[in-house]
């Protein structure tokens, strides 16, 4: 993953940074990052690590490496990078592990709290954040829910193919959806991508 600032994130049981040219910075030893690194505009990295009891936090460094929080245990897997929102806010995408477990949507605040979760279905890719907050969901049955900016659900779609890799949304707000049919689904929304998401 490579910074705005050019710096390069390579994960691989640990996360590892390079300068454009090469040059090693910093390592963040037994950090066991799945999925890969999320880059903000300010530079500072989100991932989310595996800890024992196959249990998952979410984790922010700073542009020097320095853990300035980390989030409390997540009884879940993430198999999807989360996305930092406009305001800051952490969206992690999550799929259960076993039961008792948490799944779907957790919302943490830029500075680690949590914030609100989406438990309605499992969650295997990355949400879309618009501009005016809105944030969008796909199940892996082929289930598509807007949510608030708060997590309250405002629509639901469904054709019950299964999303392919996540969702996109158009300079002009629709919603959109590749499917594993190969089908490409627009569907209408209600604000452009958010900057810099």
């Amino acid at each position: 993953v490579v910074a705005p600032d050019g710096m390069v994130f390579a994960s691989s049981g640990r996360v590892r940074t390079f300068t454009s040219e090469g040059e090693k910075r910093w390592t963040i030893e037994n950090s066991t990052p799945t999925p890969p690194v999320v880059v903000n505009e300010d530079g500072s990295i989100y991932f989310c690590a595996v800890q024992s009891s196959l249990r998952t936090l979410v984790r922010r460094f700073d542009t020097n490496g320095v853990e300035t929080w980390r989030s409390p245990m997540i009884a879940a897997a993430v198999v999807a990078p989360p996305v930092i929102g406009p305001d800051q806010t952490v969206y992690v995408p999550t799929i259960p592990l076993g039961l008792p477990n948490e799944l779907g949507l957790i919302a943490f605040s830029g500075s680690g709290e949590r914030l609100w979760e989406f438990k309605e279905f499992p969650i295997p890719v990355s949400p879309a954040v618009a501009a005016d907050g809105s944030i969008y969901v796909a199940s892996d049955n082929g289930v598509v829910v807007a949510l608030s900016s708060n997590g309250a659900r405002i629509w639901g779609y469904t054709n019950g193919v299964p999303i392919v890799r996540g969702i996109g949304i158009g300079i002009d707000g629709c919603v959109l959806l590749a499917q594993t049919n190969g089908t490409l689904v627009a569907l209408t929304g209600r604000s452009p991508v958010a900057d810099g998401v």
